[in-house]
């Protein structure tokens, strides 16, 4: 499948075929800490090295830190990585944003319900709790439920096509000490120069030193969730970033890549070579 598609064929897909409760439950339903990798299935083991990857880029960012903003790009459905970033004990404020409107939908009511959310978020919270070594899991959990609700904010409207991604609305630029971003770009974006230009807009939303965190894909054209094939736009090396990165007044501080070829689950939904976590720092303005 050609990964060269127009934005609003993108689009159409999407809002038409996207299940936000099926693609919550096929990712972000963790088995716990204890059930050891080889026991887990393909897939199920490589997301869960993958969120590992993103919550230790968190603490490295976060070391030492308090009170920071964090603003997530691109939200979709899945409030797991406002629970990793919260598990850090670091961030006091997360802004969230996402163009599909059912998605929006689902985060405007989950962080003021998590508990009555359609997809269970206690598996994902259990996890974060073992990885910390907790021993009092319930307590975790209902704290961190907790504070999802008292440190979230705004959700944005966020629609990378636009020359104002974010419309009208007052987005707070230069202001944030992180950016998360997972597999949001790729997703969004028609061709590799349009995914390099979301790198300007992210430096604009960073204060000097703030950070990056993105999770994306390297050799993808498409990923497959039952009978759909949504369109991908990715690098196709792992060289790409650092370049791409600094050439938008970023400094690589990490690249995590996870070798995608052999896991034949993950294959069967998506043909990929590498998926990585880069952790970068603003140092100059764009």
């Amino acid at each position: 499948m050609s990964n060269v598609v127009t934005q609003e064929v993108k689009r159409k897909i999407y809002e038409e075929t996207f299940d936000p409760l099926r693609y919550t439950n096929e990712f972000y339903k963790p088995k716990p800490l204890s059930v050891a990798n080889e026991d887990l299935g393909e897939l199920e083991s490589f997301m869960r090295t993958a969120q590992i990857c993103i919550l230790q880029s968190l603490i490295a960012s976060t070391f030492g830190r308090e009170d920071l903003k964090m603003l997530e790009l691109g939200t979709g459905p899945s409030l797991a990585n406002a629970l990793i970033a919260l598990s850090t004990n670091s961030i006091s404020s997360i802004d969230y944003s996402e163009f599909l409107e059912k998605n929006r939908k689902i985060i405007i009511h989950d962080v003021n319900n998590i508990t009555k959310s359609e997809m269970d978020w206690t598996p994902f919270a259990e996890m974060l709790a073992t990885f910390y070594h907790v021993e009092n899991q319930l307590d975790y959990v209902r704290n961190l439920f907790k504070k999802i609700k008292i440190f979230s904010n705004k959700v944005f409207m966020l629609d990378l096509k636009r020359v104002d991604p974010f419309g009208d609305e007052s987005v707070p630029w230069g202001t944030y000490d992180i950016v998360i971003t997972t597999s949001t770009i790729s997703e969004a974006v028609c061709d590799i120069e349009e995914y390099k230009a979301t790198f300007s807009l992210i430096n604009k939303l960073l204060k000097v030193n703030g950070q990056l965190i993105l999770g994306d894909y390297v050799g993808a054209s498409y990923w497959k969730s039952y009978s759909t094939c949504f369109p991908l736009t990715t690098p196709s090396t792992l060289d790409w970033w650092e370049n791409a990165l600094h050439s938008h007044g970023f400094q690589m501080q990490g690249l995590t890549s996870l070798n995608c070829k052999h896991i034949g689950e993950l294959q069967d939904a998506m043909p990929v070579e590498y998926w990585c976590c880069i952790r970068a720092v603003k140092t100059d303005q764009c």
